[in-house]
């Protein structure tokens, strides 16, 4: 609790946030959100200096997410299935 005190100090005295102040408020928001995001929180994965860790995402993201419907309240990625028909859609068979 003091850290936290001093950390909100300092910024209101400075108006900066030092990198420390910032790793800082960074773990105490992170686990302040794990129990209200539940099991949809998941740990980052470890990168070295290139994220290589990142291009499943990317081929993923690319596969999937093509497009956001400009109809109703909710909108949300959408898939093409005409798009892309080299490259399958889903878990390969």
């Amino acid at each position: 609790m003091a850290m936290r005190k001093n950390f909100l100090g300092t910024v209101a005295r400075n108006g900066v946030i030092s990198e420390e102040g910032l790793q800082q408020l960074i773990v105490i928001t992170t686990k302040a959100a794990k129990p209200v995001i539940g099991k949809y929180y998941r740990e980052p994965k470890k990168s070295g200096p290139i994220p290589f860790h990142l291009i499943y995402n990317l081929v993923a993201s690319l596969r999937q997410d093509h497009y956001v419907s400009n109809i109703g309240d909710i909108v949300y990625y959408e898939t093409d299935p005409e798009l892309f028909q080299i490259l399958p859609v889903g878990k390969s068979e």
